[in-house]
């Protein structure tokens, strides 16, 4: 009987053991593979993508556009070669060097020398020639702070006082060695017969006057005023 029953329990369950077997050697075969993967150090397959690197084309666009454009408060990228100013700086006047007592208006360019001059007949006496200023001496004293008055020939170098304007700078050099400086505070072009010699002799600081306008005679139809405060 153990024999038969050996062989009935050998032939129902070799088979089964068989399958049973091969179960288990592949699961322990599985099983060993994983522990081994999972054991080893992982190789890199390359590296992940950062998810800031995708970018839509319309962001491209964007920073690319901002990158061409200069923020605000940085200077712009220099993309072409350096272009000179064309408005060159005006040069250092050099000085006056006309003897003393002189007026000197670097704006217009004028340098002149100053005579003393007095009353001709009933008018105020001019100088004899056309290069030179005069000053009249029944007005106040050349930089003394009441009002000097000076005249010249137009046409002449004293012309070049039709070129100034309000705020611009003279320069009295005195005989002393002193130079005083006035500023332009006003400007008149005034028909010779309407001319206020009162206010051209009595407003303290340095005025100016030349011959303007059209020929009459043996003078000329206005006159150019101008009125100057010390500085």
């Amino acid at each position: 009987m153990i024999r038969k029953h050996g062989l009935i329990l050998t032939n129902l369950f070799s088979p089964f053991m068989v399958c049973f077997l091969l179960a288990i050697s592949a699961l322990g075969i599985v099983s060993n593979t994983l522990a081994a993967n999972l054991n080893r150090d992982p190789k890199p397959i390359g590296q992940p993508t950062a998810i800031t690197e995708f970018k839509p084309k319309e962001v491209v666009k964007i920073e690319k556009k901002q990158q061409e454009e200069p923020q605000a408060g940085q200077a712009p990228a220099q993309t072409t070669a350096f272009q000179p100013s064309t408005s060159q700086p005006a040069p250092v006047p050099q000085g006056c060097m006309a003897a003393r007592p002189f007026i000197y208006i670097p704006a217009v360019g004028m340098c002149m020398n100053i005579m003393t001059v007095g009353m001709d007949g009933a008018a105020v006496g001019t100088p004899p020639n056309t290069w030179q200023a005069g000053w009249f001496n029944g007005s106040a004293p050349l930089g003394s702070g009441g009002a000097s008055f000076v005249d010249g020939h137009s046409p002449g170098a004293f012309s070049a006082i039709k070129g100034v304007g309000y705020g611009t700078v003279i320069t009295i050099g005195l005989a002393d060695g002193n130079d005083i400086n006035y500023q332009v505070t006003g400007i008149e072009n005034v028909p010779l017969a309407n001319v206020d010699m009162g206010k051209v002799l009595y407003t303290p600081g340095l005025n100016l006057m030349t011959c303007n306008g059209t020929p009459v005679g043996n003078t000329y139809s206005h006159r150019f005023i101008v009125y100057s405060s010390r500085i």
